[in-house]
């Protein structure tokens, strides 16, 4: 972080590994593409690391308080690839950014487990959240990621980040088509619970006061089974 706080980039670049670097050169050569991961150590670095090599959107939440998220902005004008910080952008800008991006083949990086309170059951959707499962547990995941492969036929891609400290490695899911809002969210959580399993000690987001709620329902249902 310090490396991209002070303009080296390239030594970001040099740490970039893709295990399955063909397929990803075939899912961006078709255009372009919604790759969503879950909070990782190496998350920002390694949006930095895949925007040296294809253009890139960073879709991030910066934090409330605005001393702190000024501070994260000094890192995130040092990037590569282009960064908005949707608390403060205004939606119409953002949605028209994200489109562009994508209907230019470029690649929209986010983090896909910023979950809420899932909708009732009867309510799929509500205020832009969906209903959907993960780790067993109903959440409100993001509607956005389904509605705009939809709207741009682009596939999601879920993803997780692996930092060794001395290599960044992208971890791809199962590339996922855009169909219908509901299903195709709950795919993509799918995938993306599915490569937390595998590196949990690389999420950081476990933290959150949601997931951290719905983890403890999880382990309760786990023990009593």
């Amino acid at each position: 972080m310090e490396c991209i706080r002070y303009g080296r980039t390239a030594e970001i670049g040099a740490l970039l590994d893709i295990p399955e670097r063909d397929r990803f050169d075939d899912i961006v050569a078709r255009g372009g593409a919604i790759f969503l991961m879950p909070h990782a150590h190496g998350s920002v670095t390694m949006a930095e690391a895949l925007g040296q090599i294809h253009p890139l959107l960073l879709f991030v939440r910066a934090t409330k308080d605005d001393d702190r998220a000024a501070f994260q902005r000094e890192y995130y004008d040092q990037m590569t690839c282009d960064v908005i910080d949707v608390r403060r952008a205004d939606d119409v800008v953002s949605s028209r950014k994200m489109l562009s991006a994508l209907r230019k083949g470029h690649i929209i990086l986010g983090g896909g487990d910023f979950i809420r309170r899932a909708p009732k059951t009867d309510e799929n959707i509500a205020k832009d959240v969906v209903r959907v499962q993960a780790f067993g547990e109903p959440v409100g995941a993001m509607r956005w990621p389904a509605r705009f492969a939809a709207k741009t036929g682009v596939p999601i891609v879920p993803v997780n980040i692996v930092d060794s400290g001395t290599q960044l490695t992208l971890h791809m899911g199962e590339e996922i088509a855009p169909g219908d809002i509901v299903e195709t969210t709950q795919k993509w959580m799918d995938g993306m619970v599915e490569l937390i399993k595998q590196y949990p000690d690389q999420w950081v987001f476990c933290l959150d006061r949601h997931w951290r709620r719905v983890l403890e329902k999880a382990k309760t249902v786990d023990e009593t089974s």
